[in-house]
């Protein structure tokens, strides 16, 4: 487990919020936008049965949860929030605290999922570089992101209210910062009101 420095206002906040982080995403309108999220996401996942999966940004662990009921060997589940990481299930699950940007798991893997800390990080290349740094050969990224839009900018002013500036990103943008970083995409869609979801292999020599 990496040593953090002092917690930035992102992971202050998500440290008050996680104690009902998930039943408040069980709630109209979130609830909506999460199955609409969830269903992009895990349309364009590669096989999970029995592959061992690293999670970049995991939170209280809805996709955690997801990626085991679909049938992952084991969640190697990273986020920058230490009580977040206590909401997770202990069964087939790894929390490791760590920054997206840097952190290091002693691992690598075949499948990697980053939904939802695109938009807190600032940098989206340093991710997906990390992600490439754990990934093996031929292994695919599936990554959920915001994108401008009317309902994007709303999202944006959200988290303005609660003193945070998140980042939002066009899919040419995102998919120039993850060929930057070894990634070539393979599929991607819409989802919610302001989200992509996308697939990326990791190129030959990444």
């Amino acid at each position: 487990m990496e040593a953090l420095p002092s917690l930035d206002r992102a992971t202050e906040y998500f440290d008050r919020q996680a104690s009902g982080y998930l039943a408040a995403s069980d709630r109209l309108p979130w609830r909506w936008l999460r199955n609409s999220e969830s269903a992009a996401v895990l349309g364009v996942t590669g096989p999970l049965a029995g592959v061992e999966v690293l999670e970049f940004g995991a939170g209280a662990g809805y996709y955690t949860r997801a990626l085991l009921a679909r049938g992952a060997a084991h969640v190697w589940a990273v986020d920058r929030s230490p009580e977040m990481l206590q909401q997770l299930g202990a069964a087939r699950v790894t929390p490791v605290l760590g920054d997206v940007t840097g952190v290091r798991v002693p691992h690598t893997f075949d499948a990697i999922v980053a939904a939802g800390v695109f938009e807190f990080v600032s940098s989206a290349y340093e991710v997906l570089l990390n992600a490439a740094r754990h990934a093996r050969a031929g292994a695919w990224l599936v990554v959920c992101y915001a994108r401008p839009s009317v309902w994007g900018a709303g999202y944006r002013t959200f988290h303005r209210r609660h003193g945070l500036d998140i980042h939002l990103y066009r899919r040419e943008q995102f998919d120039a910062a993850a060929e930057s970083a070894g990634w070539r995409a393979e599929s991607w869609r819409r989802c919610g009101l302001f989200c992509i979801a996308a697939r990326y292999r990791l190129t030959a020599g990444a």
